[in-house]
């Protein structure tokens, strides 16, 4: 079962509408043993692609828990919001000049008698420690 809501942003709430925008989509896909969440603009149809390719998948194995967090869109968005911060700016243009990828990833197993997690972070992300590291305000 798929459903779609639309939450208007209070008109008094700037912070709320410069981030998220004047609505948020919302779309969740329900089964008897699945739960699926998507939010933003075109979460109906991405959740509906989610779905048909999970039921095509079948039976596969997959890790219950996996996060993939790509992190130059997120600050590309930061510095776009707040264009007046100085260290926002030098840490999108750092991770845009990365050598390696921008992604960190958790992924975590089930293994006999607990569960195994693996973290995976890209080149790109140290050498922005490295950079944010070396900023002073």
């Amino acid at each position: 079962d798929l459903h779609t809501l639309i939450l208007p942003i209070d008109q008094n709430d700037e912070d709320a509408r410069r981030l998220l925008g004047e609505n948020v989509d919302i779309a969740i896909a329900t089964g008897p043993e699945q739960l699926y969440f998507a939010l933003g603009k075109g979460s109906d149809s991405l959740l509906k692609s989610i779905v048909d390719s999970s039921n095509d998948i079948g039976e596969a194995k997959i890790p219950p828990i996996r996060v993939r967090i790509a992190v130059k869109p997120i600050m590309q968005f930061l510095a776009s919001i707040d264009r007046e911060t100085e260290k926002q700016q030098m840490l999108a243009e750092a991770i845009e000049d990365a050598s390696g990828g921008d992604a960190s990833e958790l992924t975590v197993e089930q293994i006999d008698n607990g569960f195994g997690c693996r973290l995976v972070v890209e080149e790109g992300l140290l050498e922005l420690a490295g950079k944010a590291s070396q900023y002073r305000e």
